[in-house]
């Protein structure tokens, strides 16, 4: 299999961590990069034929990131599945208190896979596998 794995800011620390079990795992990594722009991360999905893309998110961004990562790879035929992990959160338009509320059910809902562990990911990673044997 080969993984796309990118992050959407400047925290690369989860996405060190995919890459890392990943490669024990011989999955081949395509490096995204961090703080990666979505139109460029689908490109270099399709381009290089990933299986999947991994994303790690810290500061507030993953919704809108997820969402416009799937226009993008709508708008390529892309169709691999998305696995989002970090700190899903944002802070609401028009709040009073700059207080981040969770966005884990809104991210669910673009058809992206969130996952509180790496595990979680490797979990559904391996049905894919399973699939394609």
């Amino acid at each position: 299999m080969r993984g796309c794995v990118a992050s959407t800011d400047v925290h690369e620390y989860g996405k060190i961590v995919v890459e890392t079990v990943l490669r024990e795992l011989k999955v081949e990594i395509v490096d995204g990069g961090i703080s990666t722009d979505p139109n460029d991360l689908a490109e270099q999905a399709k381009a290089l034929d990933a299986d999947f893309i991994a994303l790690s998110s810290y500061n507030g961004v993953a919704l809108q990131f997820v969402a416009e990562l799937v226009r993008e790879m709508k708008s390529r035929n892309l169709n691999v599945p998305i696995f989002v992990g970090g700190k899903l959160n944002r802070v609401p338009d028009g709040s009073n208190t700059s207080l981040p509320v969770d966005v884990t059910s809104e991210i669910l809902e673009t058809g992206a896979v969130v996952c509180s562990t790496v595990d979680a990911m490797l979990d559904r990673l391996a049905v894919i596998a399973a699939s394609r044997s």
